[in-house]
C-alpha cells in the first residue's frame, strides 16, 4: 500500500553549488558543473543548503537565500536526485552524466528510480548516529534548456525536435526533486543516512 513505510535508499553523497551552474553571456548561457563541491555534511533549513567542508568551512549553496547571487525562489532551496535516474540518463545520453552532475544537493542510491507517487507522504532521513529529520516533496524539478544541451553534448543549437524530446525525458522527476523540511528549523545530513517514506 502507498502509506506503508518503505526504505528508498541511502544517501550516497552530499554537495553544494558554490556558484550557479549556468554560465556565459545572457545571449548564450551554457551548463557547466565546475562549481559543484562535494562536502562531508550539509545543513538544511527553509532558507536552503549550506555545505560543511572537512576543515569546517561553510559553503553556501547558490540556491540558498543568503548566497550573494542567490537563485532562491522560496521552494527550491533543497534538491535531491537518485542514482536510478542517472542510470536512465546514462543509458540514453552517455557516461558523461555522472551521479549528481545536474547539481542536486542530496544524491540517494537505491533500487530503481522513484517517481513522484513514490515520494508522497513524509520522507525521513535517518543519519548513521540515529538522528532523524522529516521532509516533504515539493515538486519535480523542471529541466532547463542549458542542461538539455549538456546531456546531448551540444555546443550549438539543438534541433527543436531533439530539445523537446530531451526536455520530456528529463521531466517528471528524472532531473530531480525539491524538498522542504517538514518540521524544525535545521537538519544536518551525512552520507550513509537512510531515506524512508513513512
Amino acid at each position: 500500500m502507498q502509506n506503508e513505510p518503505r526504505e528508498l535508499g541511502t544517501l550516497a553523497f552530499v554537495q553544494v553549488q558554490s556558484q550557479t551552474l549556468k554560465t556565459g553571456s545572457p545571449a548564450r548561457l551554457y551548463f557547466d558543473p565546475v562549481h559543484l563541491v562535494g562536502v562531508p555534511e550539509v545543513l538544511l533549513s527553509p532558507r536552503g543548503v549550506v555545505g560543511i567542508a572537512a576543515d569546517g568551512k561553510r559553503i553556501v549553496d547558490a540556491h540558498h537565500a543568503d548566497h550573494p547571487q542567490s537563485r532562491f525562489g522560496g521552494s527550491n532551496g533543497i534538491s535531491i536526485g537518485f542514482t536510478g535516474h542517472y542510470d536512465r540518463m546514462r543509458r540514453r545520453f552517455g557516461d558523461h552524466l555522472t551521479d549528481g552532475v545536474a547539481g542536486e544537493n542530496l544524491i540517494v542510491t537505491g533500487p530503481g528510480a522513484p517517481w513522484p507517487d513514490n515520494l508522497k507522504g513524509t520522507l525521513v532521513f535517518e543519519n548513521p548516529d540515529g538522528s532523524r529529520y522529516e521532509f516533504r516533496l515539493v515538486k519535480a524539478m523542471a529541466p532547463c534548456n542549458e542542461f538539455s544541451h549538456y546531456v546531448n553534448r551540444s555546443t550549438g543549437q539543438l534541433p527543436a525536435g531533439v530539445l523537446k524530446e530531451t526536455l520530456q525525458f528529463l521531466d517528471g522527476g528524472t532531473r530531480g526533486y525539491t524538498l522542504q523540511l517538514a518540521g524544525g528549523d535545521e537538519a544536518r545530513l551525512l552520507p550513509g543516512a537512510r531515506l524512508i517514506r513513512s
